[in-house]
């Protein structure tokens, strides 16, 4: 699902190229028009559609990627929606950031032609939504063959984990880790 689709091609080229399907979502009847007309020529407009909606009321539940190319301020609107995806969902942003939720990865791309923003530079950011694993947690582990009782205690922000385990008597204090989908 791209949101705030523009042109279609983001979903068009994902269509052509990796036979994927989906859909892009825009306001502006205009451009709408205009991705629908590219998808045809494409030849992948049964794999890629556009309809005029807004994005906050975009059921999303089924995408498996997300992308947009959406200014700070709405990106932040949208992460609660984003992290209440599957875990594993990707999700790319083009030249704006989801705030303090740090992307699991980014790059710069030269864009010589590119005149708004930050000329000739775009800028994309990369996450995958993280599952839900903050608080208690129980787990009984073999040990000198017989069972011992653990519970762990997670204190999460978005896919940095940190938290405490305890065996009996004794507890430590884990190292920080990162989710990436439903994988610690």
């Amino acid at each position: 699902i791209d949101l705030g689709s523009g042109d279609g091609r983001i979903v068009i080229t994902a269509a052509k190229k990796h036979g994927a399907r989906g859909f892009g979502v825009d306001l502006d009847t205009y451009l709408l028009k205009i991705a629908n007309n590219n998808a045809k020529q494409e030849g992948v407009a049964d794999s890629a559609r556009f309809i005029e909606q807004n994005l906050f009321e975009t059921d999303l539940s089924q995408a498996t990627v997300i992308t947009s190319y959406l200014l700070p301020e709405m990106n932040e609107r949208l992460r609660p929606k984003l992290l209440a995806l599957k875990p594993g969902t990707r999700v790319v942003a083009h030249d704006y950031a989801m705030g303090d939720w740090n992307a699991d990865d980014d790059m710069t791309v030269l864009v010589p032609e590119k005149t708004v923003g930050d000329p000739g530079r775009s800028y994309i950011f990369f996450w995958i939504v993280p599952a839900r694993v903050a608080g208690r947690w129980e787990s009984q582990l073999m040990a000198g063959g017989k069972p011992l009782s653990w519970q762990f205690n997670f204190e999460q922000n978005f896919q940095m984990v940190s938290g405490t385990a305890r065996a009996g008597e004794r507890e430590v204090r884990l190292p920080q880790f990162r989710m990436v989908g439903e994988q610690l």
